[in-house]
């Protein structure tokens, strides 16, 4: 399994065995983009790119890789929408932040920006707030399963 899916499988699971989280939403936390929204509250995880940062000399070189993790959270509800986007961000922020190594599998996990839709069709308003996370890990070139 490669690192990638290593730390992204990390976060959902500490996302999952939130109990104030899961009061929330319940079991509705995915790690794909692929699965369809149709009940909210829910939160999709998932890892669009990374980069090589920077590599050591001689072979097989370790790297160092700064992933781009984004955590979607989709509501759809009567009220104030952003509010409540907001309360659901914050309580994910807090789940991350209480872990930013996320139990040594990284070195560093650190929400770098955040952004929120607003949509007033359909049957009731929705926001899709996005929480963007840089997270650095390390790894061998010739072993990108096994983080170091």
């Amino acid at each position: 399994m490669h690192a990638r899916t290593i730390i992204r499988k990390s976060v959902v699971s500490l996302l999952k065995n939130s109990r104030s989280l899961t009061k929330t939403i319940g079991e509705k936390i995915y790690e794909s983009k692929v699965y369809p929204i149709d009940n909210t509250p829910s939160i999709v995880v998932y890892t669009p790119n990374e980069q090589v940062l920077e590599s050591s000399i001689g072979f097989p070189r370790s790297q160092t890789r700064q992933l781009t993790m984004l955590i979607e959270l989709y509501t759809k509800e009567n009220g104030p929408i952003d509010q409540i986007s907001d309360s659901l961000a914050l309580e994910v922020e807090e789940i991350l932040s209480s872990d930013p190594m996320l139990g040594n599998l990284v070195k560093d996990l650190a929400l770098h920006s955040s952004e929120t839709i607003l949509s007033g069709e359909g049957d009731k308003p929705i926001a899709i707030t996005t929480l963007t996370y840089h997270l650095t890990y390390r790894v061998k070139e010739n072993s990108p399963h096994k983080l170091i």
